[in-house]
């Protein structure tokens, strides 16, 4: 039997160290094909817990419990939702992701602590690898990505194809790093994240460099104090839950204000009007809200409009809403209402609550809140709270954070 165990644990080690290393290079040229990595990890991780005829993963806790509440409110929500199969089809695609997500997350807390050097090194292999074939790509002008998919690249704004990519490195960056740190020291440390934070920088993604800042400040106040830091995230999360039914009248003030002081951009007057529209259809609904994904069929959502007016007399217009609204809070509380709020809220405070009590040392903590702070940045910021690749990145990273920054049984850090 500890045969077996020990055999098994290689081959769940072997299985992470894979994640870790083709992860972030994957990112760079088949983004959408994140999910299906996750996937098939969880699914080798199942079929050796078979093999070895026990399930060798570690209890989750309350988890499972706060996702299966949220996913069964979501398929209740498709009985009022604007869009019905919509609302389904996410479901059932989430549920898929969750499934993948707590097997993997099992599966980490469960590796021998000698997996956790490997999984790290192979974590900063694959970042060294992607900021290369970033960095290639940008000096081709997308040639190599452009014989893949086999598509000419857009003219201005092409850069923007790898968004998806460095967003994802903006979150394995720290676990990355704390290896990189405790093996060969901080010099080498800052290089690999200061080579990641320069290619992050020449694409039109500024959510990325903001979460990459964020995630370095709370780490930094992390070192100094990890509890207080956990309790002033948690109390800035419960200000921006109580700031989200404001946004209707925050928005436009905000976006006066740029405009007086010529202080932003067109991206970011167009996410404010947008934010207002969102938060004033989600003010009509808020305790059941408007279906799960039912965001872009929401009344008017795609009409276009002026977003402002330029100094030389120039019109920037925007739809409402495409996709998505750029906001994952805002987007769960127009689709779930109160009680999807409420889990998400719960598991975010979950996550934290878990870095507290589980994590030990300083630098373990500020690495796992860092990832936590630059991932709840690019959740506000970026990407549609239920894309697959997204859902999936975020699930990946905390599976991968958790693997490397598993308790030593000797020197703590």
């Amino acid at each position: 039997m500890i045969e077996n165990n020990t055999v098994s644990s290689r081959t769940e080690t072997r299985i992470f160290v894979c994640v870790a290393l083709i992860i972030g290079p994957l990112s760079v040229y088949a983004s959408n094909w994140i999910p299906a990595v996750g996937a098939v990890a969880a699914l080798a991780v199942m079929v050796r817990w078979a093999l070895a005829r026990s399930c060798r993963g570690a209890p989750l806790g309350r988890l499972p419990w706060l996702l299966a509440a949220l996913l069964l409110w979501g398929a209740l929500s498709a009985v009022w939702a604007v869009a019905p199969s919509d609302s389904i089809e996410t479901v059932a695609k989430m549920s898929a992701v969750s499934i993948a997500a707590l097997v993997l997350l099992s599966a980490a807390l469960s590796l021998p602590s000698g997996a956790t050097t490997k999984i790290g090194l192979a974590l900063a292999l694959g970042i060294m690898i992607s900021d290369i074939l970033i960095s290639i790509e940008f000096t081709t002008h997308g040639h190599f990505l452009s014989l893949i998919t086999g598509e000419s690249l857009p003219g201005l704004g092409w850069t923007n194809l790898y968004n998806r990519s460095v967003s994802l490195l903006a979150l394995l960056i720290w676990p990355a790093c704390y290896t990189i740190f405790r093996r060969f020291g901080p010099i080498a440390a800052l290089t690999l994240f200061g080579v990641t934070a320069a290619v992050a920088s020449q694409t039109t993604s500024a959510a990325v460099l903001v979460a990459l800042a964020f995630g370095a400040l709370v780490g930094g106040a992390a070192m100094a104090s990890p509890q207080i830091t956990r309790w002033v995230f948690m109390a800035a999360l419960v200000a921006l839950l109580v700031a989200l039914p404001t946004l209707p009248t925050v928005a436009p003030l905000a976006k006066d204000y740029m405009l007086r002081s010529d202080s932003s951009s067109g991206s970011t007057l167009h996410r404010l009007v947008i934010w207002e529209y969102v938060a004033a259809r989600a003010n009509e609904r808020p305790v059941r809200g408007w279906g799960m994904d039912a965001t872009r069929h929401l009344p008017g959502a795609g009409q276009e409009v002026v977003v402002a007016t330029t100094s030389d007399g120039g019109v920037i217009r925007g739809a409402l809403v495409s996709l998505h609204p750029h906001n994952g809070l805002l987007q769960v509380w127009l689709e779930l209402g109160v009680p999807g709020v409420a889990a998400v809220f719960a598991l975010l405070f979950l996550a934290i609550a878990w870095i507290g009590r589980q994590l030990d040392g300083r630098k373990r903590q500020a690495t796992a809140l860092a990832v936590f702070a630059a991932g709840a940045v690019l959740l506000e910021l970026s990407f549609g709270v239920w894309q697959g690749w997204w859902q999936a990145s975020l699930w990946v990273s905390a599976a991968l954070t958790v693997a490397v920054l598993k308790p030593h049984s000797a020197a703590p850090a």
